[in-house]
């Protein structure tokens, strides 16, 4: 497996731990099963309803999915977790205690190697940066906030309406992995507004949009690296219209994309990048 390969650190184990072979949740959902996506936390209880062991690898590791090399198997077979972490531990230490339980038991061994592949580069374009700095986050629409079960410390707040342009939802965050975060999502198009969030933080979620696709059609995987040499956090909306064509290598060198205000720190440009 194309993975880092150091073990977990020294302690970080989960208390007690269930594992158990699972259907996948297509299979779920064609059953009738309600489906628990993700991994979901409740205080000191962890639960993952059901997760490919090749998407365990990636999040025990702290890799992207297409960055691992494992055999057939992992994307196909599925397993539930049932764990309890320890007194004091936090979710941001789930990755390294999740390693742990997949060492102990699927005996798993990985090694480390580097290849070289295409990827895009986030850089700042002539006309110069012009995104406005952070601000707090706007909660305009939300009256009734919960426990965000994916981020300690953080609250959420869902909503929905249906307007003559179909449906829209609504889902405002205090804080996630890129920051507070406001996004809208219809049938056609998607708005995502980063109240405070770093260029390597963007890069990051712009691998994702990219790899996503139109309609989430996937496509070959390439990264996103931050080259705009920006500090600090910032406040950056980005906009994705489903029907437009899937930001892939094969589409040119240089990809405008629609990051307002003013990215214009906002090209994506291919170039070839050592990974390892």
């Amino acid at each position: 497996m194309a993975l880092m390969a150091q073990t977990a650190a020294p302690g970080l184990k989960f208390e007690v731990a269930s594992v158990k072979v699972a259907q996948s949740p297509m299979e779920m959902m064609r059953a009738g099963k309600m489906v628990a996506g993700g991994t979901n936390f409740s205080g000191t209880r962890v639960d993952i309803g059901s997760m490919a062991m090749k998407n365990m690898l990636a999040s025990a590791y702290r890799m992207d999915l297409q960055r691992i090399t494992a055999p057939a198997w992992t994307a196909q077979a599925y397993f539930s977790i049932q764990a309890v972490m320890a007194e004091g531990a936090t979710k941001e230490q789930f990755p390294e205690m999740l390693r742990a339980l997949l060492e102990e038991r699927f005996h798993l061994v990985a090694r480390r190697e580097t290849s070289d592949q295409t990827a895009y580069a986030l850089t700042i374009a002539k006309g110069g940066n012009k995104m406005k700095p952070p601000r707090e986050v706007d909660k305009t629409g939300c009256d009734t906030w919960t426990d965000d079960r994916q981020f300690t410390g953080a609250q959420m707040c869902s909503s929905s309406a249906t307007t003559d342009g179909g449906r829209t939802s609504l889902t405002v965050r205090t804080d996630s992995r890129f920051g507070p975060s406001r996004s809208s999502i219809s049938k056609t198009v998607s708005d995502t507004e980063f109240y405070a969030i770093t260029m390597p933080q963007l890069a990051e979620y712009l691998t994702n949009t990219i790899l996503a696709g139109p309609a989430g059609r996937q496509i070959p995987y390439a990264q996103a690296i931050d080259r705009t040499e920006l500090q600090g956090k910032w406040d950056v909306t980005v906009e994705r219209v489903f029907e437009d064509v899937a930001l892939s290598p094969q589409d040119g060198p240089t990809i405008p994309i629609p990051i307002t205000p003013g990215l214009i720190a906002g090209e994506l440009t291919q170039v070839s990048q050592r990974w390892g």
